[in-house]
């Protein structure tokens, strides 16, 4: 009677061994990472250190020229972040502040609206309430700008190929 009962037990401690060994194979990740980078566009600012006259900097699809702008903690980071073309994936960095507090978030966005002409990009990148009512008008208004730590960045408002002179108020 030991041998069935002993077989019966090995098969059984066989079998769950088994089953959980391809749970955990399922609940790994991909063997591939994703090999499609997130989408990236470059574009054009007006930068005027205090005192300074405007020039303007060429940011590239990967955040080249965003040096200019190291002065500021703030707009160097808004800079690197408004190459995202994915609004979803600028209000991701976020972390959870998204419609609760001013964020390098928010202000990329608003940067990529006016930049691409999109307001609709503020509700599709999850802008909600009076922040996207603030980031709706702020993407159509005919001048922006934001100041940092001695440094005004003036965006203008697409096309965002390279531009000549800063826009006249």
């Amino acid at each position: 009677m030991r041998g069935p009962i002993l077989r019966f037990v090995l098969a059984l401690v066989a079998t769950l061994t088994i089953g959980l060994l391809l749970v955990a194979v399922n609940r790994l990740p991909p063997t591939q990472p994703n090999s499609t980078p997130p989408a990236t566009s470059g574009y054009s600012v007006f930068l005027t250190p205090i005192g300074g006259n405007p020039s303007t900097i060429d940011i590239g699809p990967d955040g080249s020229g965003c040096a200019a702008m190291q002065a500021s903690d703030l707009l160097n980071r808004v800079c690197r972040t408004a190459t995202f073309t994915d609004g979803p994936l600028i209000a991701e960095q976020a972390y959870g502040h998204l419609n609760v507090a001013y964020t390098v978030s928010f202000e990329a966005i608003v940067w990529r609206a006016r930049l691409d002409r999109l307001e609709g990009f503020c509700a599709a990148s999850g802008l909600l309430g009076d922040w996207l009512s603030k980031c709706q008008t702020e993407a159509i208004q005919s001048a922006y700008e934001i100041t940092d730590n001695g440094l005004t960045v003036q965006v203008p408002l697409g096309p965002t190929g390279p531009q000549t002179a800063p826009p006249t108020q």
